[in-house]
């Protein structure tokens, strides 16, 4: 396994964003659209359930809260959907933002992991926690075991603390 100083790895956001046209009756935003945005970024943390959503106004600033059930969570989780102003440019008269309200962390993170780490030579990553959906410790990492094909481990870091990123892998300390 090739052994960096650092290796960096990025991931998409785990919100959504959507360009939308999508009002329904009474100036609110249709509630599949809503619970369809939701849906997507939930599950680049884990399989969901269900999601369920009040009606959310089709008006700039307008938010409302979501709640999740995913298949391997201990409990329901909050995700935040907000009417923002559209990308430049767009011909659309708002956006849609869902962004869960807490960090999270689960089983479909697990796979988008070792699929990038095999680029680098690993066969095989062990992280606790992505075995079911539940928030990022409080340190905001977890230590996992990085193994190569020659059998070599290095323990590497976790970290979940970028907003901006779903996750980075470091070397651990």
């Amino acid at each position: 396994m090739r052994r960096s100083a650092r290796w960096l790895v990025l991931l998409a956001l785990a919100s959504c964003k959507v360009d939308s046209s999508c009002q329904g009756a009474r100036g609110h935003v249709e509630n599949d659209v809503v619970k369809g945005l939701v849906r997507e970024a939930a599950q680049r943390i884990g399989a969901v359930l269900d999601v369920d959503c009040p009606e959310l106004r089709a008006e700039l600033g307008a938010t409302v809260r979501c709640m999740v059930d995913f298949h391997l969570g201990d409990r329901p989780y909050p995700y935040v959907v907000a009417v923002e102003p559209p990308d430049r440019g767009s011909k659309h008269r708002f956006a849609l933002n869902a962004t869960p309200q807490v960090r999270l962390m689960g089983p479909a993170m697990r796979a988008q992991i070792t699929d990038s780490m095999r680029q680098h030579g690993a066969v095989e990553v062990t992280c606790p926690g992505l075995d079911r959906v539940h928030p990022v410790p409080e340190a905001g990492f977890v230590t996992c075991t990085v193994r190569g094909a020659d059998g070599s481990e290095v323990q590497r870091r976790l970290d979940l603390t970028d907003r901006e990123v779903l996750w980075r892998l470091k070397p651990a300390e």
